[in-house]
C-alpha cells in the first residue's frame, strides 16, 4: 500500500496532508499506512477510490494491473475526445483538429464579441495526469 500512495502522492503533486485532507482523515493514518504500522481500513480504501476516480480499483486494492482505469485520452468532457483519438498523432486526427480550430474560428469572426488581438484560436485538451495536448490555428 506504501507504493500505491506514493505513486499517488507524487503524480498528484500532494502531500501526505493535502491527500489527508482531501480524504478527510487524520494525517496520521496517512504516516501510519506509509510506516506499514496500520493497514488501510475498508473506509480509507473507499475515500481512496472515490476521490481519484482515474485510478483503477483493482490497482488501489491490490497493486496488480494499470495504475490508471483508462487511458487519459478517454477521459475528457463531452466525449469532445471521441473525434481525435488515442494517439494524437495521425494525419487524419491533426486534420480533425485543424477543422474543428477552422469552424470555431469562422464562429468567432461572424460574432460581435471581439477575438483577442492575434486573432488566433487556441485548443488546449488536458488529461487527469495533468499534461496537456495545445492545438492553434494558422
Amino acid at each position: 500500500m506504501k507504493n500505491i500512495l506514493e505513486y499517488i502522492l507524487q503524480n498528484e503533486g500532494i502531500t501526505n496532508t493535502r491527500l489527508a485532507t482531501i480524504l478527510d482523515v487524520a494525517p496520521a493514518s496517512i504516516t501510519h499506512i506509509m510506516s506499514g504500522r496500520n493497514k488501510p481500513s475498508y473506509d480509507f480504501l473507499v475515500k481512496l477510490v472515490e476521490a481519484f476516480p482515474q485510478y483503477d480499483a483493482r490497482w488501489v486494492l491490490t497493486g496488480k494491473g494499470e495504475p490508471l482505469s483508462t487511458p487519459p485520452t478517454q477521459q475528457c468532457v463531452d466525449g469532445e475526445l471521441q473525434l481525435f483519438g488515442s494517439a494524437f498523432t495521425t494525419q487524419k486526427e491533426t486534420d480533425t483538429v485543424g477543422a474543428i480550430l477552422e469552424t470555431r474560428t469562422t464562429e468567432l469572426k461572424n460574432t460581435t464579441t471581439p477575438v483577442a488581438a492575434s486573432g488566433k484560436t487556441r485548443l488546449i485538451v488536458c488529461f487527469p495526469d495533468r499534461t496537456f495536448v495545445e492545438y492553434e490555428s494558422k
